[in-house]
């Protein structure tokens, strides 16, 4: 149809007479083939409505964030200044995309164990996914914010790295903070939580479209990275995970679940707007490192259990 120039009026119609016999080809499948009878259950039909109804304001929350921000740059501080913020944003979603394929687990998983009335794993599980996320981003995050210069001067240009490395680093402080959300986002899904996880994301989004575009004019490009930090407002989502999995909210487990993808690129960003030689930043990332692997150790032996205690991991070496 693009090739002879008949527009996108035409790939439209072509388009919906595709869909339209491709749902003919499933209703004569299950009609004919399975000798499914087809009829329309009300009450279920209502029950998926009503569910849809909150994942599509979530979607539209999401692209809000996602989309609508670049635009809101562009007005006022002009399309260079925001292709520059675009690139960083599509950077920070990278921390996002890394850790989706774990986080989307929870939501056919949760899903599972609420409809065998199984709270108490879903927790067990929820808490495990989460302290792994929140060390896998603050290995990310971190390394991130240290090599920064460095990457973007062989990404792009030296010239480019020494104009916008701290504003780059901002924005994967604030992107790796509120990705640990994303386990408590998939969770509540599953459980059949959209209802909260909609009206939370859509408020988050707005506001941040608000104060993103008062920011930008006000302070420039570093306003409108700052004014990403109002999406941390999506970390409810753990809060209530923690709250409907356990009837009560565990601030000391929320806290221990989360204190390395929070503490640790925060404490690197601090570090990094004193130290940008290369001698520190090795050392720092060194440090990094050996605090993750003490964490992991800690929390393999709190959650599976005491094999890294040294008495049986002697009497483990010793058989």
């Amino acid at each position: 149809i693009a090739w002879f120039g008949y527009g996108i009026n035409y790939m439209a119609q072509w388009m919906l007479i595709l869909n339209t016999v491709t749902f003919l080809i499933y209703l004569w499948v299950i009609h004919y083939k399975e000798k499914i009878k087809v009829s329309v259950n009300t009450k279920m039909l209502n029950e998926m409505l009503h569910f849809s109804f909150y994942t599509f304001l979530e979607t539209i929350a999401v692209a809000l964030f996602q989309q609508v921000d670049r635009i809101l740059v562009s007005i006022t501080l002009g399309p260079a200044t925001a292709g520059v913020y675009a690139v960083g944003t599509s950077l920070g979603l990278r921390l996002t995309m890394i850790t989706k394929q774990a986080t989307e687990v929870m939501l056919p998983y949760a899903s599972l164990n609420e409809s065998l009335g199984k709270a108490k794993k879903n927790y067990t599980a929820f808490r495990l996914l989460v302290n792994y996320v929140s060390i896998s981003l603050a290995l990310l995050s971190s390394s991130l914010i240290i090599w920064m210069p460095e990457i973007l001067a062989l990404w792009i240009s030296p010239q480019y790295s020494k104009n916008y490395a701290n504003i780059f680093r901002v924005m994967v402080l604030i992107y790796g903070l509120f990705t640990l959300a994303h386990p408590g986002r998939q969770t509540l899904v599953g459980i059949g939580k959209a209802k909260v996880v909609a009206p939370i994301y859509l408020s988050a989004s707005v506001l941040f479209l608000i104060t993103i575009f008062y920011c930008s004019r006000a302070h420039g490009l570093v306003g409108a990275a700052w004014a990403n930090g109002v999406m941390l407002l999506i970390f409810f989502f753990n809060v209530f995970s923690y709250l409907f999995l356990h009837r009560k909210v565990q601030w000391k487990d929320l806290f221990f679940d989360t204190m390395e993808g929070g503490l640790l690129p925060l404490f690197t960003f601090l570090l990094m707007l004193k130290m940008d030689v290369l001698s520190q930043k090795i050392y720092v990332q060194l440090i990094i490192l050996g605090i993750l692997m003490v964490s992991i150790m800690k929390k393999r032996q709190k959650y599976f259990g005491i094999f890294f205690s040294f008495p049986n991991l002697r009497k483990y070496l010793g058989r």
